[in-house]
């Protein structure tokens, strides 16, 4: 689609109003069970979403809202989208994603491909990101025309900025060229769009993409519903600089071999 043109909207349960109230259901759970004050504010949530058995699928009764934003996702018809896309036979999650920028986050989402910080490799590896709230195309995320083609694992980092973090630390990642500076980059090669709760923006991978923080004159929060999806080709890939490392660190392994196919294979920890 045309840059600044309407985003594609789902009409199933993953967007719109029921599912904003399934998300905020499951902030306002989620910081119940961890003992949060109700005013603190929530950057970004992870959970996986996959049916077969797991850790996840044990914990998910601890909070509620979680497993109903689950069935709605099952629900969605976003696997199928996503296998269309791939030209892929089938659409197995990797894992979603719960964005959240209150108003005053000034940190913005810093340009990255989504490639480079999975330990995967195939050609069939796509997100679907939902709006949850109105989000002007100079507020939302941008993705660099074309940058799918660059070929392109780069040095990774936290979202927070800094190098490392307990739960995930990058191993010879300082071996990885950084990402490339595109802040010279042609207004009508950064694509961007206007999106209403309900909008769905599907890329693949390997997109370069970034996003503005969220300063203290916005009034209203930014929140958005990822999910990450893997086809046929997709394999585990052991390679230096991934989040694989990390989770290793702290105790979670696949166990999947270099090469392996994903096959029902748990690959994100809870």
């Amino acid at each position: 689609r045309a840059a600044h043109g309407p985003a594609a909207h789902f009409a199933g349960a993953v967007g719109g109003r029921r599912s904003r109230e399934a998300v905020q259901n499951a902030i306002d759970d989620i910081k119940k069970s961890l003992r949060v004050a109700p005013e603190a504010r929530i950057r970004a949530v992870i959970f996986r979403a996959a049916d077969h058995g797991s850790r996840d699928a044990r914990r998910a009764p601890r909070i509620p809202a979680l497993s109903r934003l689950r069935a709605e996702l099952r629900a969605s018809g976003a696997g199928a989208v996503a296998a269309r896309a791939m030209s892929s036979q089938t659409a197995r999650i990797f894992y979603d994603q719960l964005f959240v920028k209150e108003p005053g986050t000034a940190a913005p989402t810093p340009w990255h491909n989504d490639t480079s910080y999975w330990h995967l490799t195939g050609s069939q590896i796509c997100s679907i990101w939902v709006a949850l709230d109105d989000v002007p195309a100079d507020r939302g995320l941008s993705y660099v025309r074309g940058s799918h083609r660059w070929n392109l694992t780069h040095r990774v980092t936290n979202f927070s900025g800094d190098d490392h973090s307990e739960k995930n630390t990058y191993a010879n990642a300082e071996d990885l060229p950084p990402v490339p500076d595109v802040s010279a980059t042609p207004p009508e090669d950064l694509l961007r769009w206007d999106v209403a709760p309900g909008d769905a923006l599907l890329f693949y991978s390997a997109m370069l993409h970034g996003a503005p923080g969220n300063p203290g004159k916005s009034a209203t929060r930014r929140r958005g519903y990822a999910t990450r999806w893997c086809g046929d080709d997709v394999r585990f890939v052991d390679r230096p600089g991934t989040m694989h490392a990390g989770w290793v660190a702290a105790g979670f392994d696949s166990g999947l071999a270099d090469g392996a196919a994903l096959d029902g294979a748990a690959i994100h920890p809870d």
